[in-house]
């Protein structure tokens, strides 16, 4: 048996990205691929009273816009899922494309479809939407005092679920009988994924077999197919590929809304579609997470139908924290 312990191991990717032969998402191609990208919203809370496309639909080269409520009309389920059932943890809605309320600042409001990623971007700047800015926190404590403004009003507070570890009678009994006890808040630093590499995917769905075949920078690719068969695109597990080809990065930072968008945009249009996006900072102190952004890029018009690939380019320098996420706070096991 050849020695492994204490071996030099050679890595077998290096020959590749040392010479510039490495294939990112970025530099996959498919025939007639076109392109995409997201309205995003500037506001952290705010209600959706309109949204007109009517001006990014009508440059040349825009193949099609869809706004949350067309992606809800689709027929797809077009829902983020929760990847960790808390015992009691409330799950409310969480739509790829919000469809009547932004609840953080780059939530995702439409999506534009065109035939290079630069057309995409200029008429993503003439989607108009229209907003009635809500009450907002960005404050993870102050989140979950009583009186805080809702993120979801539905649930009555903003918080997620309580998690607590141990014997409660014993340690309150340690405490009882301690000659001495000290109090602090423990204030846990933001956590900023910024990988090289931006998030992107590539989707490609064959209508003939029901079949979709996904290349996206993830580390994951199985819990992806897994999540997005549940949730997300509504096909069965069997009928989705995930494909990881090299990675620029990692960590959670690399998991998005772009899956759904994809598939989509290129069902809508019988079309591949490929999305790509700069990767997004995520600040999640407060009960709407705090994203920095370019929030008018995003969608267009119903000409015919192009046969091939899409491409998202979403060039949001925003973040992806998600309602829910882990807060600051002084509660160490109260999450939002």
């Amino acid at each position: 048996m050849a020695k492994v312990i204490g071996a030099a191991i050679k890595r077998r990717e290096d020959p590749n990205l040392v010479t510039g032969k490495g294939k990112y998402t970025d530099d996959l191609q498919l025939p007639n691929m076109t392109y995409a990208a997201v309205v995003r919203s500037p506001y952290a809370h705010a209600r959706i009273k309109s949204i007109d496309t009517s001006q990014a639909k009508a440059i040349p080269g825009v193949i099609a816009v869809f706004t949350g409520q067309d992606a809800k009309d689709s027929g797809a389920p077009g829902a983020i899922p929760v990847g960790w059932l808390h015992p009691g943890i409330k799950t409310p809605e969480h739509r790829m494309l919000a469809v009547d309320t932004v609840r953080y600042v780059g939530h995702g409001v439409a999506v534009v479809v065109a035939e290079d990623r630069y057309t995409a971007r200029d008429a993503a700047e003439l989607v108009e939407v229209d907003y009635e800015a809500l009450p907002a926190v960005s404050d993870a404590a102050k989140a979950a005092e009583a009186g805080a403004p809702l993120v979801f009003p539905e649930l009555g507070d903003n918080i997620a679920f309580d998690w607590q570890l141990g014997d409660k009678a014993k340690t309150d009994q340690a405490f009882a009988n301690a000659a001495h006890t000290v109090t602090l808040n423990l204030r846990n630093n933001r956590l900023i994924p910024h990988a090289i590499e931006p998030r992107s995917a590539l989707a490609d769905y064959n209508s003939v077999k029901g079949e979709l075949t996904l290349w996206m920078t993830t580390q994951n690719p199985h819990i992806h197919r897994l999540l997005m068969s549940l949730a997300s695109v509504g096909l069965p597990e069997h009928k989705i590929r995930v494909i990881a080809p090299e990675v620029g990065g990692g960590l959670p930072g690399l998991s998005n809304e772009r899956q759904f968008v994809t598939r989509v945009g290129e069902e809508e249009r019988g079309s591949p579609a490929t999305a790509g996006q700069q990767q997004p900072r995520p600040n999640t102190a407060g009960q709407q997470a705090e994203f920095d952004h370019e929030p008018g890029e995003g969608q267009r018009g119903e000409q015919p139908a192009q046969f091939g690939p899409v491409a998202v380019g979403d060039n949001q320098a925003g973040g992806e924290g998600e309602v829910g996420e882990e807060g600051e706070g002084p509660e160490a096991q109260r999450k939002r």
